[in-house]
């Protein structure tokens, strides 16, 4: 229980003042509260002795003070309360948001987009039961219900200790159930939280690839998966009721079976003259008090073993060892001038043999360099390397003859573009979608427009370079995005680039002039093309063919014959 109060504790410094002032807030609320039902007793006891008007006016004149007092500070305590709620979801939402934003290719491939969205919106704020509610309302209730209690048992004690004995002679039942329950607590929490991440890794693939499930006709098929997954989430949360109402019922038996005692033994006490009638009714409306205060205890101990269920799941996050190397840990580039690798190699976890094998070859500024190979050799992993999204299991990879990991990789990134085969647009702007946030003057997103032949289609657009490109990029045609994509990058002027199959969707004539573009624009570029056509790598001044994880140089003649080979491999296969 330490560690999650630690996780905690992160939040809570920052608003230490805030805290300290709610704290004295509720203090000075439950005072009042604690106070009306021992005003009414005086109320009725005075008036029952000696009925006069004047006094009587008096009494019910502070008596109506006393409840809008009370009234104005029990509305205002949940309001603050909320508003620490909402800080604090803020925060931690902007944290993990950072974190994930750091972690490395390797740690999106154990958690699933859906499940991460789930861990980042549902469990922080899904429903009044979740981390954000727990944060600030969930601590200071039980804050709350003690003060409530202890006041309370303490005035009720200094009238008659044997009625109040009574009054809590049920309390050890309500202990040995709630002991009794918290296994499945945890265990119905924690599947039901897995259940709405998989119907959520359900939706995001199907959205995701809703044009391959219109054009292979899947839909039934993916209605089928999603209508498996909410039976099962609702199965689940059947579970998860279940057992926390439960818990409401047997709380809320215990504390009625209380107001029954009271009742029944307070009469007796006041037939025999030892408590007052003003005493019974204090007794009885601090028991009403004191229902939702034992509720809320026994509710905070149910609810907190459901929110350090859902605080693990963020701790996984923290703890799953996937970070990129710090941002400006390390040498700093003053230019980019060659990079080498010396018998590199690289395996994926869970896989026993590795990808890339002993991969050696060295590039200089100003050089272009086409790599081949079968589709699946590990082409594009030896470009996730190059851009320090995956850390080599062998070898080593030099920068101007430094060591990769001794460099700053922010400082590295610099100089670096990375046109992806998966051309990742935002659902943004064609600008925004150049820039990113960047401050790039007009002249520049035009050169990036033009360089990347995209200046014609911009133009037939309406709005023009603003205008949206739908989810990613549903608007735009695989060649046109091919472009925004390279425009993206070199309007950065990287001097060390880095293609992966940045032509494949462009036609032979598109493509053509691309390169003739880029040829005149980027000659002191350094490039890495990584292509399946054999036009494309004759723009390289080396061409590598990659074939069982290891490189070797192709002489252009004999191209067209090793590339007819492998393409024949293929085929067999």
């Amino acid at each position: 229980m330490l560690k999650y109060f630690k996780w905690f504790w992160t939040y809570w410094k920052r608003t230490k003042l805030a805290l300290l002032f709610i704290t004295l807030f509720t203090i000075l609320t439950i005072a009042t509260k604690i106070s009306y039902p021992l005003f009414l007793k005086f109320v009725i006891d005075e008036l029952s002795k000696d009925y006069q008007v004047d006094h009587a006016y008096k009494l019910v004149f502070f008596f109506l003070l006393l409840s809008l007092v009370r009234e104005i500070l029990w509305e205002a305590l949940p309001l603050l309360r909320a508003t620490m709620n909402g800080l604090y979801t803020a925060w931690m939402r902007n944290n993990y948001f950072q974190t994930l934003t750091k972690k490395a290719n390797s740690f999106f491939i154990k958690f699933k987009t859906g499940d991460l969205i789930t861990r980042l919106t549902d469990d922080l704020d899904g429903s009044w039961v979740r981390i954000c509610w727990y944060s600030c309302s969930g601590i200071f209730r039980p804050l709350e219900a003690i003060l409530i209690l202890s006041f309370s048992l303490s005035v009720m004690f200094s009238y008659s200790v044997k009625l109040t004995f009574f009054t809590f002679l049920p309390l050890p039942l309500l202990v040995y159930i709630m002991h009794k329950l918290e296994e499945k607590i945890l265990r119905y929490t924690d599947e039901k939280q897995k259940s709405i991440s998989r119907c959520n890794n359900i939706l995001e693939a199907c959205f995701s690839g809703i044009k391959v499930v219109k054009t292979t006709l899947s839909e039934q098929y993916q209605y089928q998966q999603y209508q498996n997954a909410i039976a099962d989430r609702i199965n689940k949360e059947k579970k998860f009721l279940k057992v926390n109402q439960l818990v409401h019922f047997f709380t809320m038996m215990v504390n009625h079976f209380g107001t029954v005692v009271v009742i029944l033994i307070g009469s007796f006490y006041v037939s025999k003259g030892e408590i007052t009638l003003g005493t019974l009714l204090m007794f009885l409306m601090y028991l009403k008090n004191l229902i939702d205060p034992i509720y809320t205890l026994s509710f905070f101990w149910a609810s907190s073993k459901q929110i350090f269920q859902y605080v693990e799941r963020l701790m996984n996050i923290d703890e799953t060892q996937c970070n990129l190397s710090d941002g400006d840990m390390g040498e700093k580039l003053d230019e980019f001038k060659e990079l080498e690798f010396k018998n590199v190699s690289f395996k994926y976890e869970d896989v026993q043999e590795s990808i890339l094998k002993s991969i050696s070859f060295k590039i200089q500024k100003g050089e272009k360099i086409a790599i081949m190979g079968a589709v699946g050799c590990g082409k594009t992993t030896l470009l996730e390397l190059i851009s320090r999204n995956l850390v080599p299991t062998g070898g080593e990879m030099l920068v101007n003859s430094l060591p990769m990991e001794n460099i700053s990789r922010n400082s590295f990134l610099k100089y670096l573009g990375h046109v992806r085969q998966e051309n990742i647009l935002f659902s943004e702007s064609i600008r925004r979608n150049i820039v990113l946030g960047d401050d790039f003057m007009e002249e520049s997103i035009s050169d990036a427009v033009k360089n990347s032949l995209l200046e014609k289609e911009i133009k037939s657009f309406q709005k023009g370079i603003d205008t949206l490109v739908g989810a990613k990029g549903s608007l735009l045609s695989g060649g046109q995005k091919q472009r925004l994509a390279i425009a993206r990058t070199i309007i950065r002027k990287p001097q060390l680039l880095l293609m992966d199959d940045c032509t494949a969707s462009m036609d032979a004539q598109t493509e053509s002039d691309f390169w003739k573009q880029f040829n005149e624009n980027h000659q002191n570029c350094c490039s890495i093309i990584v292509t399946h056509r054999v036009s494309t790598a004759k723009q390289a001044d080396r061409i590598l063919l990659m074939s069982d994880g290891t490189l070797k140089e192709i002489n252009l003649p004999n191209l067209e014959h090793v590339w007819s080979e492998v393409r024949l491999q293929e085929t067999e296969i």
